[in-house]
């Protein structure tokens, strides 16, 4: 197996080349190495000591390498250049693999983990550490010959652990050691609660959750200490996205904020910012206002019950009881009797603009209606007098009946002036 470098400095792309009896296959590899870890062991002391490092070796597509690898280590006073870093000690930076440069063969490498020594590096007593002037030096590593992009080293704890894209000062990902909190793309934000956090200096910002197995879900879990658990899961097999809350379900804005559901393109509701739902609108008008674009709109009231009745309550007023309201209006539909119950529970007034009328209808037929005019048509659409009763029978009746078997049934007609006059049919005398 070989390995040579291709493409740029920074790209720090390597090419593998295995050859086979049976196959010639080539892969295109980007080596990239996180600094997990990196002491002397046992301790600082005037005793010859082992550098621990323990890293991280992806490909280009970011799956993680396994299998052995042969690694060197040296170190630089600068980034790019620099001069050779003495860590054996004797007062000669000697270049050579297995003096000054460290040489360690057949790392087995699982899973993308590499964890190694290389040494021994000699301690100077007039030195905090093992290497002089450590904190300005840089780690050289090559996997199989080939140099990686250098990495900054340091004596003292560091404040995050830090994985920059090789050959350049982006920052992949960091972990801040204090907070325990994660960035890709920068730094974390100790000012924000988020643990795992995402920035982009430029475009979107997007964290996707991926199986590559067809019938496997895809699901972010939230779990708190306490509690149930919730899920965002995608079904590959129903194609539906399923937010489980486990509990309780909560939708925020900011209090000038507005909610949007949307089919496609096409908003379906919207609650504004004044709490106002629409339904078919994106400009509701009212707490509840429902819109469309077909014959009619529908709101339905449902109960699945067959003995159920189906209701809508207008309540005003504030509750003088648990459930009693100073006044409360109910409309029901009630399955047993077949009747549509209004129930005004006071006063009730239907009303219409000034050239409106009011219609009274069973099935397609008309049986009464109040014109524009406030004229009462009873079996005519158009009344010609305020109390107008027209038949298609052989007569057209108006009937004056009272229960009462000792009363009087009686019309009174009033003129504008003068006596009124009656027409009373008295049971008495019949």
């Amino acid at each position: 197996m070989g390995i040579e470098k291709t493409g740029s400095a920074d790209e720090q792309i390597v090419m593998i080349r295995s050859n086979r009896k049976d196959q010639k296959m080539m892969r295109r590899v980007g080596v990239t190495f996180v600094l997990l870890g990196m002491s002397v062991s046992p301790v600082f002391g005037a005793t010859a000591g082992m550098l621990s490092f323990q890293g991280l070796i992806k490909d280009s597509v970011g799956d993680p390498v396994t299998g052995p690898v042969d690694l060197t280590f040296a170190l630089y006073d600068d980034e790019f250049g620099g001069n050779l870093v003495d860590m054996n000690g004797d007062g000669i930076a000697d270049p050579l693999p297995g003096a000054d440069i460290k040489v360690v063969s057949g790392v087995v490498v699982t899973g993308g983990i590499l964890s190694t020594e290389f040494g021994p590096v000699s301690p100077k007593a007039s030195d905090a550490g093992p290497i002089p002037g450590a904190d300005s030096l840089w780690l050289e590593v090559t996997v199989n010959g080939v140099p990686l992009s250098r990495l900054k080293v340091s004596t003292a704890p560091a404040v995050a652990e830090r994985l920059n894209v090789p050959g350049t000062s982006f920052q992949a990902v960091v972990v801040d050691k204090d907070t325990g909190k994660v960035g890709i793309g920068a730094a974390p934000d100790n000012a924000s609660t988020a643990t795992l956090q995402v920035k982009k200096d430029s475009g979107d910002a997007k964290v996707l959750v991926e199986t590559s197995d067809p019938a496997g879900k895809a699901e972010i879990e939230f779990k708190p200490s306490l509690g149930v658990a919730a899920k965002i899961t995608k079904d590959p097999v129903t194609g539906k996205l399923i937010v489980d809350a486990g509990e309780d379900l909560e939708f925020k804005t900011d209090p000038v904020g507005e909610v949007s559901f949307k089919k496609g393109a096409e908003e379906v509701m919207k609650i504004d910012a004044g709490g106002n739902i629409g339904v078919g609108t994106s400009t509701p008008t009212a707490k509840f206002h429902v819109k469309t674009t077909t014959p009619m709109s529908d709101i339905v009231v449902e109960n699945a019950s067959a003995t159920g009745k189906a209701e809508i309550l207008l309540r005003v007023g504030l509750p003088s009881a648990e459930s009693q309201f100073s006044n409360e209006t109910k409309i029901t539909m009630d399955p047993v009797s077949g009747k549509t119950t209004l129930d005004a529970g006071d006063d009730l007034e239907m009303k219409t603009p000034p050239a409106g009328r009011h219609s009274f209808t069973k099935g397609a037929t008309e049986a009464a209606c109040i014109d524009a005019n406030g004229n009462i048509g009873v079996g005519t659409s158009t009344p010609t007098a305020k109390f107008h009763v027209k038949s298609v029978g052989p007569a057209a009746e108006i009937k004056v009946e009272t229960s009462d078997p000792s009363g009087k049934s009686e019309i009174i007609l009033i003129p504008g002036s003068g006596t009124p006059a009656k027409m009373t049919k008295d049971p008495a005398t019949g």
